[in-house]
């Protein structure tokens, strides 16, 4: 289920099991909220139960205060992080236990920031929160309404290129806004595109892809300023060759694939909105030109490693 269905789902039914995960804290953190508040704990210090990342014990313990009945209220919340204890088939067979017999007064919520191999083998048996990224207009929705509460204007245009530039993060996104409103003009209350250009952070993704297109393009101005911001910003030479390596491998393999975009993001490790970018649609007809700009950009990624 991906994040944007949660809300929907929640108003249905409350799951006994969920799997939160995804790189987006924003989401991850909104997603174990949104449960939290759906299961209307009026004692959380007597029915909410967290084992945090640093927890060294094992599944039993978990388990265990899982099958505990609530204190007065109707449900329990137990969440497990990522925790350091150990974890091997045993403690597996002790979760999936759990899993397939829950107890109707709990919700377990497995939660981590990263895919963790643990929590992922059994993350088909349960239902798992996709918090990876959201769509644009869920995107335009949000900066919209969080806009309109800080009393801030901000037309579709902007909107769009604060989304590009933060690469779809809704983390990134949230601290931005943030950021611009303690900058832009106290009169005018309006952030404007030239702030986003001007404050706004790339993320890396972003600036890749920007810098890949000026290459392209044979826009050699453009392509040393994005360099030097990238030296200034303290990314070592080593490092932009290799991000342009990886990427424009990335291109030369979509330009020989006949796959879906689901199939090739999936295969690439991006996210799957990203195939939908124009940039791999310019490039679908220069095969050639992308072997020998790969070739090259690997040798230049050697010599500098030796």
């Amino acid at each position: 289920m991906e994040f944007e269905q949660l809300k929907s789902s929640l108003e249905n039914e409350i799951k006994p099991v969920y799997m939160i995960n995804g790189s987006d804290g924003f989401l991850t953190h909104k997603a174990l909220s949104m449960i939290e508040n759906a299961l209307c704990l009026s004692m959380p210090e007597m029915n909410k139960t967290v084992f945090k990342d640093d927890y060294v014990g094992g599944a039993g313990e978990i388990v265990s205060c899982c099958e505990a009945l609530p204190f007065v209220d109707n449900m329990r919340l137990v969440v497990c992080y990522d925790y350091v204890g150990k974890k091997n088939d045993s403690e597996k067979s002790v979760f999936l236990g759990y899993i397939k017999s829950p107890n109707p007064h709990t919700c377990l919520v497995f939660f981590s920031s990263t895919k963790s191999d643990f929590f992922s083998s059994f993350e088909t048996k349960v239902e798992n929160i996709s918090c990876d990224k959201v769509s644009d207009s869920f995107l335009q929705k949000f900066i919209t309404s969080k806009c309109e509460k800080q009393g801030i204007k901000i037309d579709f245009r902007t909107i769009g290129h604060l989304i590009d530039y933060c690469n779809h993060s809704l983390t990134k996104i949230d601290t931005e806004i943030d950021k611009l409103s303690s900058i832009i003009d106290s009169d005018s209350m309006t952030i404007r595109y030239e702030d986003v250009d001007e404050f706004v952070t790339k993320d890396m993704e972003y600036v890749i892809f920007d810098l890949t297109g000026a290459i392209s393009r044979k826009n050699s101005d453009r392509v040393y300023e994005i360099i030097d911001d990238m030296l200034k910003n303290k990314n070592q030479p080593i490092s932009i060759i290799s991000l342009l390596s990886n990427h424009f491998r990335r291109l030369f393999f979509v330009s020989r694939s006949s796959d879906n975009d689901a199939k090739l993001a999936g295969f690439l490790g991006v996210k799957a909105y990203l195939m939908n970018v124009p940039m791999w649609n310019i490039y679908a007809n220069l095969v050639k030109w992308l072997a020998k700009t790969l070739y090259f950009s690997s040798q230049a990624r050697f010599f500098l490693h030796s």
